[in-house]
């Protein structure tokens, strides 16, 4: 049965791996200002993972893995929108009601305004190949519709625009 433990200890471990890089990632994008000179995301980058990668043998891959991430993503599309964007507010918690007593508690990673529409975007940090992105938008949809109707009834706003933003890939998905 050694194999069997070897097994679920690796995956432990490239779970623990995987959530850091997601909790890194998203401490970066709040702090970023996407007009910031692209060579000094890797001192932010390396600052982040000191205050977040607590086990030393973590922190040399997950600094590896970001500056991989963000090199793409830096060099994206969806980075070029937000790069022309307002920034209206980063990290947003709510707290809404959903009915028969149940509430909905999250937090907006971001809220932009651009071309005169108000945009929530939802970073993710997920592994995607592009065949796969839609599949996975679709899976992440209640979550978009939750946090769009919160911001719609909070300011009033008869509409406004969704989109996950997979840095990895650097695609965003309007949904």
């Amino acid at each position: 049965r050694p194999d069997a433990v070897f097994s679920r200890t690796t995956v432990r471990r490239d779970a623990e791996q995987a959530r850091l890089i997601g909790v890194c990632a998203h401490a970066v994008m709040e702090q970023w200002d996407f007009n910031r000179p692209r060579t000094e995301i890797c001192a932010v980058i390396e600052q982040t993972c000191r205050r977040y990668v607590a086990q030393d043998h973590l922190l040399a891959n997950v600094t590896e893995d970001l500056t991989a991430l963000f090199e793409r993503f830096l060099s994206s599309e969806p980075y070029k929108r937000l790069q022309c964007a307002t920034v209206l507010g980063r990290e947003v918690p709510f707290v809404m009601p959903l009915g028969e007593g149940q509430i909905v508690e999250g937090v907006m990673d971001l809220m932009y305004r651009l071309d005169g529409r108000i945009w929530i975007a939802d970073y993710k940090t997920d592994d995607v190949a592009a065949e796969d992105l839609q599949a996975i938008a679709d899976r992440y949809r209640p979550q978009a519709d939750n946090y769009s109707r919160a911001v719609a009834s909070a300011l009033g706003l008869p509409s406004l625009s969704f989109q996950f933003i997979f840095l990895r890939p650097g695609v965003a998905m309007d949904v």
